[in-house]
């Protein structure tokens, strides 16, 4: 989240909106009087004292772990735009930005995790993003970690029933939207995604790869590798063409 972090605290600055130039201005301001002074040394005090642009919650879950985003940053953003925006630069770059990380979902409501709770949290999402009843495509994503009560074809039968078909499709293989559901012990996290699939499904390691690489990495990870050229195969090859 680092990288993310600095990028919002470089736009803040631009945008006017730092509070903490603003006081080191005054504060190097030799007309200023003795109190605005104060005022100037007050406000660095609230700055060193305020909570920061992202706070780690941990979970006591292996390998998972929240990000929470302050209102600063949510004023701004979507938790959906700045992952997404995060994904395009690995993308593009061909660089990770988190040496340990490999998915980054965003969440955009969470609830108690069961069936009915998921369905009611769903329905303002439904509302937002397939509203205007136009023609897409969707699909529903649910994994679970920690829980093995709540069933996925439950979760996934409660949410499509609130989507109106038509004009909207199903489509499994590359879908306009994908309906996220996570579910974490006792709680269900909710989000609606754009490109899940061209983004690799939000995985930060493989948006950044070539497709040679992504091939070459889930062959490995399938036990898959390719055989050694025989020794003089290619001699005897072009023997055979001049035969």
């Amino acid at each position: 989240m680092r990288n993310l972090t600095e990028r919002f605290e470089i736009f803040l600055e631009r945008d006017g909106k730092s509070k903490k130039s603003s006081s080191e201005d005054k504060g190097k301001d030799e007309s200023a009087d003795a109190g605005d002074a104060l005022r100037a040394e007050l406000e660095g005090l609230r700055e060193d004292n305020k909570q920061p642009l992202f706070k780690e919650n941990s979970v006591d879950l292996r390998a998972c772990t929240f990000v929470a985003a302050s209102k600063e940053v949510t004023s701004h953003y979507t938790m959906a735009e700045l992952v997404r925006a995060e994904l395009e630069r690995a993308k593009e770059s061909g660089k990770t930005f988190a040496r340990h990380m490999l998915r980054m979902i965003p969440v955009e409501t969470t609830c108690y995790a069961g069936v009915d709770e998921i369905a009611e949290a769903a329905a303002p999402l439904i509302e937002k993003y397939f509203g205007d009843e136009k023609e897409r495509t969707f699909a529903i994503c649910f994994d679970r970690r920690a829980n093995s009560s709540v069933r996925r074809n439950d979760v996934i039968e409660a949410i499509a029933k609130q989507v109106k078909q038509p004009p909207a499709k199903v489509n499994l293989g590359n879908p306009d939207l994908t309906i996220m559901v996570e579910v974490i012990k006792g709680v269900a996290c909710l989000s609606v995604l754009t490109d899940y699939e061209s983004l690799c499904k939000y995985n930060v390691r493989f948006v950044a790869m070539t497709e040679e690489e992504r091939i070459e990495t889930k062959n490995e990870r399938s036990g898959i590798t390719k055989p050694p050229p025989a020794e003089g195969s290619t001699k005897k090859q072009d023997d055979e063409k001049k035969e």
